[in-house]
């Protein structure tokens, strides 16, 4: 188990099932937040200046799910992405990322097009690009968003967004956030009911873990705690399978042993050089080597199975010519066994 005075696991949401309401309760203070962020700030307000999202049921859903399956689905697809919170125009290119999830990744062609049920797990979105997610049209209509502003994030600079498609029940929303970080690293992560096929059918949580790991040289002996405190959760009691996706900054030959680890399967097989395995390094081209850096992680106890993660967003530009991010993106999918 990680050590509480370098990590502290905060619960910062919660949803109801049976409301309509999107209802945001903090669950405690957070004594070691980073700079930046601002604790002063009212549980009803918002520093985005966006509106508030709908709730997290679907119209029509029934309000209590333990009762029914009817709803309930067995897979997910999960897409991650790091949308680069340094570059300019950062609410512009973050448009451009949505719309590429929207049309090409999920092949929703209009607003009021419900997507399959997704997770889209966002790292490095910049508090002024924030916004762009909430008055999103088909976001507001189709997804969950977690947190509904920036002011959760230990570190106001920069942070994790995610989003689960409505017709997935969220039960509940977690930051862990990593104390031993210099840079307000953190993970979301959300508890997800699905439907565990199969003769003797039931209904399981499955957790997926949001994270983005501590960057550069110096981040090498911090990276594998906070995977192995994020992996820690998808092992607590209840939870029947998870998945830990995200930018894991792997650019050292230990990276890529951190998730054994953390006892966590890797849902990529080929071989770490190739070409389709690369997530960063070209967009631009970089005086540094490209890198497997955005990775799919899930737990090895069956509960699920996980397909190997594709590219999204190679060479994605916006309007103006502009690379949306330095990074490309990874979808997969999820079925719960």
């Amino acid at each position: 188990m990680w050590n509480e005075d370098q990590l502290r696991k905060l619960t910062v949401r919660c949803f109801s099932q049976g409301s309509k309401h999107w209802r945001h309760t903090h669950y405690g203070r957070k004594s070691h937040a980073r700079r930046g962020s601002r604790d002063s700030v009212s549980e009803g307000s918002s520093s985005s200046g966006g509106s508030q999202p709908s709730s997290p049921l679907t119209e029509g859903y029934v309000p209590s799910i333990a009762s029914s399956y009817t709803y309930l689905k067995s897979s997910i697809k999960i897409i991650t992405w790091n949308v680069d919170f340094m570059a300019p125009n950062a609410r512009t290119r973050l448009f451009t990322v949505l719309q590429h999830i929207q049309y090409e990744v999920l092949g929703c062609n209009a607003d009021d097009e419900q997507p399959e049920p997704c997770c889209i797990l966002l790292q490095e979105v910049h508090p002024g690009a924030f916004p762009e997610i909430l008055d999103n049209d088909w976001i507001r209509q189709h997804f969950c968003v977690m947190p509904v502003k920036p002011d959760d994030w230990p570190d106001g600079h920069y942070g994790n967004v995610t989003l689960v498609s409505r017709t997935i029940p969220v039960l509940n929303a977690q930051l862990l956030q990593f104390g031993n970080s210099f840079m307000g690293r953190h993970a979301i992560v959300v508890d997800l009911r699905l439907d565990a096929p199969g003769p003797h059918r039931s209904m399981v949580t499955v957790r997926v873990a949001n994270v983005h790991l501590e960057s550069l040289p110096v981040g090498t002996s911090m990276r594998p705690l906070q995977l192995s405190s994020a992996a820690d959760m998808l092992r607590e009691d209840g939870i029947h399978a998870g998945v830990i996706a995200g930018d894991m900054n792997a650019i050292t030959p230990e990276d890529g042993f951190i998730h054994e680890q953390a006892d966590l399967l890797d849902a990529w097989k080929g071989d770490e050089e190739e070409e389709e395995a690369l997530t960063w390094g070209h967009q631009p081209p970089s005086k540094y080597p490209p890198g497997r850096l955005d990775k799919v992680l899930y737990t090895p106890n069956g509960g699920c199975t996980v397909e190997e993660p594709d590219r999204v967003g190679v060479g994605l530009k916006t309007m103006d010519g502009q690379w949306a991010s330095d990074h490309c993106g990874l979808v997969t999918v999820l079925r719960v066994r």
